[in-house]
């Protein structure tokens, strides 16, 4: 089933309306990282991470989305392979990443599938002019449709967002629906203060090293 335009503005909504004023929680603040929680009367959990890097916006989208980067390996060290199973466009695509975690990362996130196919479409100066904005959402390759069965991954969108006067910077600000019930409450607390700001910051680092030499 494909989303179409309206399917995926709507998908964009949805996230977008959870960014009201109130509510929202800081979990973990490290000055260049802030993450924050927000729970809504029906129940649906939201996460918004924050952080502004030395890399432009171009650099920040290879980062996070160039799935065909032959490198990208290099930098996601979960990942154990990637391949695409459906090409849409440029800015539609849906691949199956094979996740392999290590070490105390391994035991946290047992729960987590082997394999998850995910799809991926951009929306191009979007909701400003210079932005690009895309949405990830867990996908049913079989039926070839939005799979709202995975208790892992629900929706997430990411903004990548031009600094104004400082065009080697990005700011982003990533979205997420999911839910943490499946984790016990002290892997919540590791991944929210601890985990999360450590994979983003190694993932900016071995990219700069790989891709920039720096």
């Amino acid at each position: 089933t494909e989303l179409g335009v309206a399917g995926v503005d709507k998908l964009f909504k949805e996230m977008a309306s959870a960014t009201g004023q109130g509510g929202w929680e800081v979990k973990s603040d490290k000055g260049w990282f802030r993450l924050e929680a927000k729970k809504l009367d029906d129940g649906k959990e939201y996460f918004r991470s924050t952080l502004q890097t030395d890399l432009t916006p171009e650099q920040c989208f290879d980062l996070f989305m160039d799935y065909e980067n032959p490198k990208r390996r290099e930098w996601l060290s979960h990942i154990k392979s990637i391949k695409m199973l459906k090409d849409n466009g440029p800015d539609d695509k849906v691949f199956r990443n094979e996740i392999e975690f290590t070490g105390i990362m391994k035991m946290a996130l047992a729960a987590v599938p082997k394999t998850m196919d995910v799809r991926g479409i951009t929306r191009r100066d979007f909701p400003e002019q210079g932005d690009k904005t895309v949405v990830v959402m867990p996908w049913n390759s079989d039926k070839d449709e939005y799979d709202s069965t995975s208790p892992f991954m629900k929706l997430q969108t990411i903004c990548f967002k031009p600094v104004k006067d400082a065009p080697n910077e990005c700011l982003l600000i990533i979205m997420e629906q999911t839910s943490m019930q499946w984790m016990p409450q002290w892997v919540q607390v590791m991944m929210m203060n601890n985990v999360s700001p450590k994979m983003m910051n190694n993932m900016i680092t071995k990219y700069k090293k790989v891709m920039l030499g720096k």
